[in-house]
């Protein structure tokens, strides 16, 4: 998976009205993800283009994808725990892709 993540050179949000700024949406937890994924359209804001399940921890399969988003334009969002931990991953993903991530 890392490496196929690794190898993602472009990402179009063809959904998104032109010139209009897209988002992703990580999701710390897989639970919560899958949730998420079984109700989309209705579920997500039309600026969201799609969904990411973090895995917890920003990881090597998850960050390039992230990385590549971002020089396409798009604004992060990550949705996850209050606790500690939670707070610290929105955190962490931040620090990696050098953008704000609004949680």
């Amino acid at each position: 998976m890392t490496e196929l993540a690794r190898r993602i050179r472009a990402v179009f949000a063809e959904s998104c009205p032109t010139g209009a700024s897209f988002a992703i949406l990580s999701v710390e937890n897989k639970e919560t993800f899958h949730v998420m994924a079984a109700r989309l359209p209705p579920v997500l804001p039309p600026a969201i283009a799609g969904i990411v399940s973090s895995a917890g921890h920003p990881n090597d399969a998850v960050n390039p994808f992230l990385r590549v988003c971002v020089k396409a334009g798009a604004r992060i969002f990550h949705y996850g725990d209050l606790d500690p931990d939670g707070i610290l991953i929105a955190q962490e993903i931040a620090s990696l892709l050098a953008v704000p991530v609004v949680p």
